[in-house]
């Protein structure tokens, strides 16, 4: 590898650098010794007035404290804190006046919080540190836990009103039956984030715990002597320490990077496949990731959009084969010569969409393709065989109370054309799967006869299955197809898994137009941001041009000229 792909790994994995760094830190800030002074080696113990204790707390997750660092002192002051300590230590005095003599100074560089007390007894000074430093925690856990107890109780009050509304609903029409699935949907959300929470409760404010207890030292006067080792060493140290940590956290980056298996970049995708990578889909916003909408369709001027009209052109212009063996196996021909052969198919009618397991975008590609089809005028319609997951419904606006399952389990006296449905997108119908049914593969070797009907009633039709690696749906119907689309996500597709999808579809035959790389981290993404930039620049001046215009020629404005 060159220097630059040794950069563009430290980029990928920089989480691990940065927390070999952050550890290197907790290190030195665990092992670096107090510093001792001058005054302290020179001065008898007898002329020591007071003692300063410090209980050194460290926050222990990766999100922030319940509470502002800042707030830590007023609950250390006042309130329950101090009562806390001072039963532990058995003082019968003001709790509000130990409390006062407690200082909590948190370390925004090292991420710890310091409980110091000042005493004139060394043995007092550290027992008072400690059992503020432990009040304090408990009282963070005791908070924690109340606001989580309150959170879960507002939730339920919803489901409550969920399920009231739920059970108004009168009538077994499809709307009621809609309204009613979409009532359960979201009181299923919300069950959801109650058991997230109930399991948080368990580790409720537990963000701090003791780093290190108190001990007591000298507590010496401004200019009473020369730190020996004093703050330019400690801070040598922990420059070193840091260095240390970054370089480590390098060199295990490269190698989580070496036993990383999973497929990033158009080389190691083709590579695993042995086809071509025939458009590259970057990563989507976040604000959009986890919606069933078609983003073509919704934002057909994005980075997105414009790959998947890449793929439509593929389909259209460039011809498919069978992916070639990796290597020869006696008594099978040469691969090369089988792939002479073969006769590419050119501008194929009947597509289907394979991954190699769950997760991966086919469904996603599958929508967004039928929708660049249709904008050029071709019909489409979309079997979704996926029995097991349906999930091209949800994209296409469709209910699916009628589908492909119903249809077979029926013996075929139904005809194809009654389960179609005309789909949010003009020029696109779906056959959804229907109902669920527990032998699913069964189904499949019934199929084809559908898809040959299928393709007399549009000019597209594009195949939904299962992932090929985790059911053998795919494989009964890739003889019905006549080409097929390989779907994978960079940076979550592993090779192996690629490496046996790819054998699959070479035992197979089946031609393949090439692979759709989703979520891929391609440069042409800038140039589509920076030209929406300009758009939306285009489009405040006009509506400002507009503005002025308007004003320029209402009532008030001729009566002033």
């Amino acid at each position: 590898m060159d220097p630059l792909d040794y950069l563009r790994i430290l980029r990928r994995r920089w989480l691990v650098v940065v927390g070999a760094g952050l550890v290197a830190l907790v290190a030195a800030v665990v092992t670096l010794p107090p510093a001792p002074s001058s005054a302290d080696s020179q001065a008898p113990d007898s002329t020591v007035s007071a003692y300063r204790a410090t209980a050194t707390l460290l926050q222990t997750s990766t999100t922030p404290t319940t509470v502002p660092v800042n707030a830590l002192q007023v609950f250390a002051s006042s309130g329950d804190v101090p009562k806390a300590a001072a039963k532990t230590l058995g003082y019968q005095g003001d709790p509000s006046l130990l409390g006062q003599r407690v200082t909590v100074s948190p370390d925004d560089e090292t991420g710890t919080i310091g409980v110091t007390v000042v005493d004139a007894d060394a043995d007092r000074a550290t027992a008072t540190a400690d059992a503020f430093a432990d009040a304090l925690i408990q009282y963070l856990r005791e908070r924690a836990q109340s606001d989580i107890d309150r959170k879960v109780k507002l939730l339920e009050d919803v489901l409550v009103r969920n399920q009231k509304r739920r059970n108004a609903i009168v009538g077994a029409d499809e709307l009621a039956a809609l309204q009613r699935a979409a009532l359960d949907q979201a009181a299923q959300g919300v069950q959801q984030a109650i058991t997230q929470l109930q399991v948080s409760s368990a580790t409720a404010g537990f963000d701090l715990e003791v780093l290190q207890p108190a001990t007591a030292v000298p507590d010496l006067s401004k200019g009473s002597g020369t730190i020996v080792g004093g703050s330019s060493n400690r801070w040598t140290r922990f420059a070193m320490l840091l260095v240390v940590g970054l370089g480590l956290g390098a060199a295990l980056a490269l190698a989580v990077e070496r036993f990383d298996t999973r497929l990033r970049g158009r080389m190691a995708t083709e590579a695993a496949l042995r086809l071509p990578v025939v458009t590259s889909v970057p990563a989507m916003a976040h604000r959009r990731r986890g919606r069933h909408e078609v983003t073509s369709a919704v934002d057909p001027l994005s980075a997105v959009a414009e790959s998947y009209r890449s793929l439509r052109s593929a389909v259209q212009l460039l011809p498919s084969r069978p992916v070639e063996r990796a290597a020869q196996i006696p008594g099978l021909p040469d691969p090369a010569e089988d792939s002479r052969r073969a006769a590419p198919v050119r501008d194929p009618r009947i597509l289907l969409f394979v991954s190699a397991s769950a997760g991966e975008g086919k469904t996603t590609s599958l929508v967004n393709l039928a929708f660049t089809l249709a904008e050029v005028g071709r019909s489409v319609i979309v079997l979704d065989c996926d029995f097991r997951n349906p999930e091209a419904h949800l994209f296409l606006g469709v209910p699916s109370p009628r589908g492909l399952s119903d249809l077979l389990a029926a013996g075929r006296q139904i005809p194809l054309a009654s389960i179609l449905q005309n789909t949010s997108i003009p020029g696109v119908q779906l056959a959804p799967a229907g109902s669920s049914t527990e032998h699913p593969g069964a189904l499949m070797g019934l199929v084809g006869p559908l898809v040959a009907e299928a393709a007399q009633l549009a000019d597209i039709v594009l195949i939904d299955a299962p992932p090929a690696l985790v059911a053998s749906d795919a494989v009964d119907l890739m003889p019905s197809a006549e080409t097929a689309v390989v779907v994978v996500r960079e940076g979550r597709t592993g090779r192996v898994d690629a490496e046996r999808l790819a054998t699959l579809l070479s035992q197979m035959r089946i031609p393949c137009i090439g692979v759709v790389q989703v979520a891929a981290r391609e440069a042409g993404a800038a140039y589509f941001r920076a030209e929406s930039s300009k758009r939306r620049a285009g489009r405040h001046e006009a509506m400002r041009t507009q503005r002025e215009r308007e004003a320029d020629t209402s009532p008030g404005a001729r009566r002033d000229g």
